[in-house]
């Protein structure tokens, strides 16, 4: 086996990109230009690269390249030695079918904030959790996976798993039902203390619904119960 080493470089002009591989695609190049103008480039994850008459050919990680020229960064990248190049490409295609994508739990398992990590160990300690997790759509109805990196979408996760654990302890609660409260009360940024208190001193009152309307209709009912009229809120699904 060769003895790889990784190599930085800022010469662009020295590599070009195979034309075995796939289209590029500009949106996920400029995905790639976001992260290095605010990070940097990731040395850990080289580009990999053979020697083609006194040329640099890229055969995996045309995006990143395209995006480092773009930012003007340095890069880090691997020569390798292959002799059949369409060959390497169809086993690095295999490769890259096995891999594993990150669900939204693994990204928050990165996480050092004390209330990512609070929500986490909820996740874990939480049973009923894959049921609601099938039920938002993995959170993605409310964020999109992409801007996980962001502080904003990290709270959003924050508290809308943390109004599910306070959901989940009352029994009455349906599955159906707590995600679209959560998405309410998130969007209305409402204190669910509020209502689950109101709701446990009527809870045959909190029925299924047929309607969007009703629903709301019966939440706002719940959340104002024993408010005066200046105190209470109308809600916005």
């Amino acid at each position: 086996m060769s003895d790889y080493k990784v190599k930085t470089t800022k010469s662009f002009n020295m590599f070009q990109i195979s034309e075995n591989n796939r289209k590029v695609d500009e949106k996920h190049v400029q995905k790639f230009v976001k992260e290095f103008e605010k990070n940097g480039y990731l040395v850990a994850f080289p580009i990999v690269a053979v020697i083609e008459k006194g040329r640099y050919k890229i055969i995996d990680g045309q995006h990143r390249f395209l995006a480092a020229k773009k930012v003007g960064c340095y890069f880090s990248f691997i020569e390798i030695d292959i002799v059949d190049e369409a060959d390497w490409l169809e086993k690095l295609q295999k490769v890259n079918k096995l891999s594993k994508k990150w669900a939204t739990l693994d990204y928050l398992r990165l996480s050092k904030d004390e209330s990512v990590v609070e929500v986490v160990k909820i996740i874990d300690e939480n049973k009923d959790y894959a049921a609601f997790r099938l039920q938002y759509s993995g959170l993605a109805s409310l964020w999109n996976r992409k801007n996980l990196t962001t502080n904003t979408s990290k709270e959003e996760i924050a508290e809308a798993v943390l109004i599910w654990s306070k959901l989940s302890k009352y029994s009455g609660t349906r599955q159906n039902i707590a995600a679209l409260i959560i998405r309410l009360f998130i969007k209305n940024k409402l204190n669910v203390d509020r209502l689950l208190k109101n709701i446990e001193k009527q809870p045959l009152k909190f029925v299924s619904c047929a309607t969007a309307q009703q629903f709301r209709e019966m939440i706002e009912y719940f959340y104002n119960y024993d408010y005066p009229k200046a105190n209470r809120i109308k809600f916005d699904i």
